[in-house]
C-alpha cells in the first residue's frame, strides 16, 4: 500500500502561507479568502511537501491550486498528494473531480484526468470564479471520476 502523506485543514489564519506560493508561482489568489474551498497543507516528517483545495459541494468538485514544493517536485510527491485530495473528494461525497491548468495538463493526464470542452463543464463547476474569471480562457479544462472509497 502507497504512503499518502498527511495534511491540515488551513483555516483563515493560515491563507497568507498559501497565497504566499501560489503567488510565486502566478497562480489565483484573489478569491482565497472567500472561496467556497477548504485548502489544506500536505507534509511528512516536518516537511511541508504542497497544497492543494477542493471548491464545491455534492458529486462535481473543483480542484484548487495544487502546488508542489520545488524540492519535492519528480519524486512522485505530486503524485502522492493527488491521490490524497482525490480520496478527501470522494470523501466529501464527491464523484468526479475537475480542474483548469495552463501548466500541469500532461502531469493530470497521466494520473487519468481526461480534457474536456469547457462549455460541457457542470454548471457548478463552470459557474465557480475560477471557470469565470479567475484562469484564463486558454487555461485546459481536465476531469476525472473518482473511484468510490467507501
Amino acid at each position: 500500500m502507497k504512503y499518502l502523506p498527511d495534511y491540515k485543514l488551513l483555516g483563515a489564519a493560515q491563507l497568507d502561507e498559501l497565497r504566499s506560493v501560489l503567488e510565486n508561482e502566478c497562480m489565483p489568489t484573489t478569491d482565497l479568502a472567500d472561496a467556497r474551498a477548504d485548502f489544506f497543507r500536505f507534509h511528512e516528517e516536518g516537511k511541508i511537501l504542497g497544497y492543494a483545495g477542493i471548491e464545491g459541494q455534492g458529486a462535481d468538485l473543483l480542484l484548487r491550486s495544487l502546488w508542489i514544493s520545488p524540492q519535492q517536485r519528480n519524486h512522485g510527491t505530486g503524485a502522492r498528494v493527488l491521490e490524497r485530495i482525490e480520496n478527501l473528494a470522494s470523501e466529501r461525497g464527491g464523484k468526479s473531480l475537475h480542474l483548469l491548468t495552463t501548466t500541469a495538463e500532461r502531469f493530470f493526464l497521466r494520473h487519468g484526468y481526461i480534457q474536456q470542452e469547457r462549455a460541457k463543464a457542470p454548471s457548478s463547476i463552470a459557474e465557480s470564479r475560477e471557470f469565470q474569471n479567475l484562469c484564463p480562457a486558454s487555461a485546459v479544462y481536465l476531469a476525472k471520476s473518482l473511484r468510490s472509497r467507501i
